[in-house]
């Protein structure tokens, strides 16, 4: 386990880009500009996000804030992994009591090998990993806690407290509840009934103020929504959200099938044993797994009106994966002692095998493929007082218009907005090609720092060294270049005709997103092919034949739909 998460940290730290995507740009960008105003509150703090109120998650990453100095995404990364670790480190506690070392061990392996994969590199890179992880880590601590020390009051009052926090945390945590009811009860202990019905009262009170003053999010739908489906199409949701851990084609619908009828079978098996800590222990797997199951229910009524296609969403990938990790533990828990060894050979070597393709060149291509494509998006943001690209931007959070949130979170961001820009150094790259097509303009070149692909590219009207800063388009740098020994170092760009726009003076510069610095690479009149003269007059004077496809020159502000 050790080993791999050292991988993962490696590939994180080589491929991962700081800058906000997605649902960061909503929380925790809104709490740190309260945070910075002088005002947050805890209101602020548990604002409701989606269905979601993410009091500890906000807590989290405005402390690795505080400690980087800025909103660093590359160090919140970080908090995934070892909440990861934690939520193994709890259910393996409560393990071994019933299990050898080894076998503790094996589950270790066959665990971080399922969760830490290829299949799970988007979620783990690109997403808010901890706070998707941290329900997971709360109802694993508070199965440990009960299996450990009974049903007590000390141990029931904890399992509510940690169930609170994982409700506080992300909307999955909500199903945490049931399963601990489940788990106390199933567990066949005198004050059983007394440790339920206090679990209730607990869900009762922290849910009251979880949906105090909820609203239902407008663009979701109605819960009710889902018995309009067909029943083949709620179960076939269900079953491809279960498979969604290790595929996302049709075949994870029987991948997870097969997964749902192991998990029964072993469930069923784990029910019948003798009372006992060998009982408590696979009760706990059972429930751990029950997680997945509860989720797949969850997620079915909430997101398959609103289409299929989010039963196989990148990042789902993880609340499916407790099912497979209690399917490998309670079969590990039940190997007969003679066979111990071979098994948890054969259960290593099958994990390493799985995890072994984090090594691979097309993982590798893959990864540096996801990187290039935030770079550009960092690249957009930083420019974004000198670029207004609708496109661009969208990239990093398409849900809503994204101005405002990028000036709230300006002063967090490193480095922040530009608001003059500034030239580095001649950048090592050139152009290639300048070629006419229709109303626009294609350029093509390669771009490189310090031997690897620059950052991003971009196009300006003239020198930004003489003139106001105009630039045109944003282009990724990534395409192999076989003339480079395939290095993908290649970039391509589309220049809209605009309005007084003379091709053969556009300027090129790689963008280094980490110093900001524009690096002047070429100017596109040593590989014009089109000048104004070559085309109509009517194109040169007529702004309604201008279209601009990549970009505009005026600056954006409060004025552009954008900033609404």
């Amino acid at each position: 386990m050790a080993a791999l998460l050292a991988a993962w940290g490696a590939i994180l730290s080589k491929y991962g880009v700081d800058v906000p995507f997605g649902d960061q740009w909503d929380s925790p960008v809104r709490q740190l500009a309260s945070l910075r105003a002088g005002d947050l509150t805890l209101a602020e703090l548990t604002y409701q996000h989606n269905e979601g109120r993410k009091l500890f998650p906000n807590l989290i990453s405005l402390g690795v804030a505080m400690l980087a100095g800025h909103y660093d995404t590359r160090a919140e990364l970080i908090v995934g992994p070892a909440v990861f670790a934690a939520t193994l480190a709890a259910l393996l506690v409560a393990t071994r009591r019933a299990a050898s070392r080894a076998t503790c061990a094996t589950i270790a392996a066959v665990a971080t090998g399922i969760a830490w994969s290829p299949r799970t590199a988007w979620f783990h890179q690109y997403s808010i990993t901890f706070e998707r992880l941290l329900p997971e880590l709360t109802l694993a601590c508070a199965l440990s806690l009960l299996v450990l020390r009974g049903g007590g009051w000390t141990a029931t009052l904890g399992a509510i407290a940690l169930a609170g926090v994982g409700q506080f945390s992300f909307p999955s945590g909500i199903v945490a509840w049931p399963l601990l009811i489940g788990f106390v009860l199933l567990a066949r202990r005198a004050n059983a009934r007394v440790a339920a019905a206090a679990l209730a009262g607990g869900a009762l009170a922290v849910s009251a103020l979880y949906f105090h003053g909820y609203v239902q999010p407008p663009h979701h739908s109605a819960p009710s929504a889902v018995l309009a489906e067909p029943p083949g199409r709620i179960a076939g949701f269900a079953l491809a959200f279960l498979g969604n851990a290790f595929t996302q084609a049709r075949t994870g619908v029987w991948i997870g099938a097969l997964g749902l009828l192991a998990w029964i079978a072993l469930a069923a098996r784990a029910l019948r044993g003798p009372p006992g800590r060998e009982r408590d222990v696979r009760l706990l797997w059972t429930v751990y797994g029950a997680f997945s199951v509860a989720l797949a229910a969850l997620t079915t009524i909430t997101r398959l009106p609103m289409g299929a296609a989010h039963a196989a969403r990148h990042d789902y990938v993880s609340q499916a994966m407790p099912l497979y990790v209690s399917i490998a533990a309670l079969v590990l828990l039940d190997v007969a002692p003679k066979r111990r060894h071979a098994v948890h050979a054969l259960a290593i070597a099958a994990s390493v095998a799985w995890a072994s393709s984090l090594a691979s060149d097309g993982f590798r291509r893959e990864l540096e493929q996801r990187r290039q494509d935030r770079l550009r998006i960092k690249a957009c943001i930083v420019l974004a007082r000198h670029h207004d690209d609708d496109a661009c931007l969208r990239a990093a959070y398409p849900f809503a218009p994204i101005g405002a949130r990028i000036d709230a979170a300006a002063p967090f961001l490193q480095p922040p907005l530009q608001d003059a820009l500034r030239l580095g150094s001649a950048g090592v790259g050139s152009v290639d090609a300048v070629e006419p097509d229709g109303d626009a303009f294609l350029l093509a070149g390669w771009a490189a720092r310090d031997g690897a692909p620059a950052d991003a590219v971009a196009i300006a009207a003239d020198d930004l060294a003489r003139r106001p800063a105009r630039i045109l388009a944003i282009a990724r740098v990534g395409e192999p270049r076989p003339d480079l020994g395939g290095a993908p170092q290649g970039w391509r760009a589309r220049v809209g005709v605009q309005d007084g726009l003379d091709p053969c003076r556009l300027r090129v510069y790689a963008v280094d997103t980490t110093t900001a610095l524009l690096h002047p690479l070429a100017s596109v009149a040593t590989r014009c092919r089109t000048t104004p003269a070559a085309l109509p007059p009517e194109a040169v004077r007529s702004p309604s034949v201008f279209d601009i496809l990549v970009g505009t020159p005026a600056r954006p502000g409060p004025s552009s739909p954008l900033w609404r």
